[in-house]
């Protein structure tokens, strides 16, 4: 049996831990820091946030948690408000912190909106400039205006900005595909407009219907003249599967020069998203 005096004992050793814990405040400045900190590390980037954004509450001038909740915001899709805190903060910054947040605010700013870029100069300030202003005006499909502001750069002697030039130049030589072209084709021989967009398939769907309903309207005609049910029908057929096989052609092209520019955004993002990580 446990004696009194080791019971007392274990009484008061008890007493002193719980009072040795209630002392330490799990949730001060520096336990969510450093909590946030391994969060970021693994990747839970939006818990992360969270975590930063109480220890920026807690302690307002610790700018590290401040530029880690920012990136986080970023990392966790939530680049609103990475700009919306670095644009609360701003004036508060000292000097030496303004320039790595003003490029952090940045990348939040070129993920919601890269036109915001297309009309900056040197005038503004704006760190990098290049690696924002290139890739905005390749989301916009400026190819021309794209080569030759990047060329103004020293692009060669860096492989980002280099990759930028080189897709400039290929979008310059894309060949987009135009839709009045297309329109036309199919107004001359039903399908062709999609065959010159490369469609084959849709194309020769078109071509077989339209002529076999073309065909069924003749022979109705033939047999029983103008008021045969079968080229009423069929005519009627003819006719729809024809206007709709122009404006299906139509939109096709402009299908075929969207998913083209789709192709290059995808590129200018990748490359832009491994720089600015």
């Amino acid at each position: 049996m446990i004696s009194k005096l080791t019971k007392i004992t274990l009484t008061i050793i008890c007493l002193k831990l719980g009072l040795s814990a209630k002392s330490q405040d799990i949730y001060n400045s520096a336990h969510s820091y450093q909590y946030a900190t391994y969060l970021f590390k693994s990747k839970e980037f939006s818990r992360a946030a969270h975590e930063y954004q109480r220890a920026c509450f807690l302690d307002s001038q610790n700018w590290v948690a401040h530029f880690y909740l920012i990136q986080s915001y970023r990392k966790s899709g939530q680049e609103n408000k990475g700009i919306s805190h670095f644009t609360k903060i701003q004036l508060q910054l000292p000097k030496s912190e303004k320039l790595k947040f003003e490029h952090e605010s940045n990348i939040c700013r070129f993920r919601t909106k890269p036109n915001y870029f297309e009309t900056k100069t040197e005038a503004d300030s704006v760190g990098s400039l290049p690696y924002f202003k290139g890739p905005a005006l390749l989301m916009s499909h400026k190819w021309a205006d794209s080569r030759a502001y990047i060329s103004s750069t020293s692009y060669k002697e860096n492989k980002t900005l280099n990759n930028y030039y080189q897709l400039a130049c290929d979008g310059i030589n894309i060949n987009y595909k135009k839709p009045w072209l297309a329109g036309t084709l199919s107004t001359i021989v039903p399908g062709l407009g999609k065959f010159y967009t490369g469609y084959t398939k849709d194309g020769l769907i078109a071509l077989l219907m339209t002529s076999i309903s073309g065909y069924q309207a003749y022979r109705g005609y033939s047999g029983k003249g103008a008021r045969s049910g079968i080229f009423i029908i069929y005519t009627g057929m003819a006719a729809g599967f024809y206007l709709g096989n122009i404006y299906g052609s139509i939109k096709s092209a402009k299908q075929k020069n969207s998913r083209l520019n789709e192709m290059m955004d995808a590129k200018t993002k990748e490359i832009f998203y491994e720089w600015a990580e």
